[in-house]
């Protein structure tokens, strides 16, 4: 089994994807805060949460890209998402 680099997972989790998943949680947040009853502990937890479920949704988009079209649409991403997900580059 090969290991990836840092750079590499870092590549497959696409960064330039995760203002999708903390927009909506700042303005949840922001509205709380209007409203004088920001709860931070939560706040915070909700934003690890979307987080997390934004990276694990492009490592398994990246998975299924593989399975459905084959290395030709992006080897780096795919290799990451395959060591990961199925022991095998």
């Amino acid at each position: 089994m090969s290991t990836a680099s840092t750079a590499t997972w870092i590549a497959a989790a696409r960064l330039r994807t995760l203002p999708a998943a903390v927009v909506p949680v700042v303005v949840g947040t922001a509205c709380a805060a209007a409203s004088g009853r920001v709860a931070w502990g939560p706040a915070l937890a909700a934003l690890g949460g979307a987080l997390a479920i934004q990276i694990g949704t492009n490592f398994a988009n990246d998975v299924f890209d593989a399975e459905r079209v084959g290395w030709g649409v992006s080897q780096r991403c795919m290799a990451i998402a395959r060591t990961a997900f199925m022991g095998s580059a």
